[in-house]
């Protein structure tokens, strides 16, 4: 117990679960705005690759860090764009497209990177970005070396949080693209275009989660090589879904109202079978402990009419 406590007390940890949690934050707050305009993108672990690769290939060939950041956001941008020509003007299935665009984007990098570097097993180090101390903020203790000593790209992953947050609920803008995920009549009547803004939405989200690809670029790269023919959709270990769940989890704290939710759909299923074994007869009771086969008739007159199928 003592270790576990030594560990939480460490600048270390801290500072290790701030750098790892930018590439998620940009994740999320990408999916956040595909959702609030209504689209669900289940692209991010592909959108994540391409932009790690593009990212990565334009600083190794010459380009400066921030500009291999430009060169990732505007591949995932593409791929958003894809996405959401397919799911909105066509009215694709959105599940399937965001399959399609994992698998299309993780092939495009491994044939891509093959193609660019066919001897190369191992991808080639690049010049990461350098922790950047804030003045008198990192001699806090604890909290200063946590979240005062990061890489510029953990301090721009909590700005796009922010801004995120202040764009979409503080700005006209932000109110047209949640108008259109929740009652796009409305969008309509003020002359605005639902597909327009629903499409733009998904590309600039789409952009957001390729930036978080580039913090773990080297490793992304290193696992599409190694699993490229066996496996491609383990690249990330499920993690676009669980960015969909912290986006689901942390949007305007949703996990507590998540919680009531659930919990509340727990005791209505509970009163639904107290209802419905309350009105079956001793007999159809006793099937049921005995572990015989129920009278289906009486099962059937102690249904109510919300359940039915």
């Amino acid at each position: 117990m003592s270790s576990v406590i030594d560990i939480l007390l460490s600048v270390t940890f801290w500072a290790a679960a701030v750098r790892i949690a930018s590439p998620l934050i940009f994740a999320t707050m990408g999916e956040l705005i595909c959702e609030r305009a209504g689209v669900l993108n289940l692209g991010i672990e592909g959108i994540m690759v391409i932009g790690a690769f593009s990212g990565w290939m334009a600083v190794y060939l010459g380009a400066p860090l921030w500009l291999g950041v430009a060169t990732a956001m505007a591949a995932g941008m593409l791929f958003g764009l894809l996405h959401g020509i397919l799911t909105v003007p066509f009215g694709l299935s959105q599940h399937v497209v965001g399959i399609g665009v994992t698998l299309l984007a993780t092939a495009t990098s491994y044939y891509a990177y093959r193609v660019a570097l066919p001897e190369v097993t191992t991808p080639p180090k690049i010049e990461p970005f350098q922790p950047l101390e804030i003045p008198f903020l990192s001699d806090i203790p604890l909290v200063g070396q946590a979240f005062f000593n990061q890489t510029p790209m953990t301090y721009l992953a909590f700005v796009v949080a922010a801004l995120t947050a202040f764009v979409l609920f503080r700005t006209p803008l932000g109110l047209a693209v949640r108008a259109a995920g929740e009652n796009p009549a409305a969008v309509e009547a003020q002359g605005l275009s639902v597909t327009a803004l629903r499409i733009g939405a998904v590309t600039v989200g789409s952009g957001l989660m390729a930036v978080g690809g580039v913090p773990d670029a080297v490793r992304l790269l290193v696992l599409l090589l190694r699993d490229g023919e066996r496996t491609r959709l383990d690249l990330y270990r499920a993690g676009g879904f669980r960015r969909v769940a912290a986006r689901e989890s942390g949007s305007r704290c949703a996990a507590f109202r998540g919680l009531r939710r659930a919990a509340g759909a727990v005791a209505t299923n509970a009163d639904r079978g107290a209802s419905a074994l309350s009105g079956l007869s001793d007999g159809a009771l006793s099937s049921l402990n005995s572990g015989s086969r129920p009278d289906v008739a009486a099962l059937r007159s102690a249904r109510g009419p919300d359940d039915a199928l």
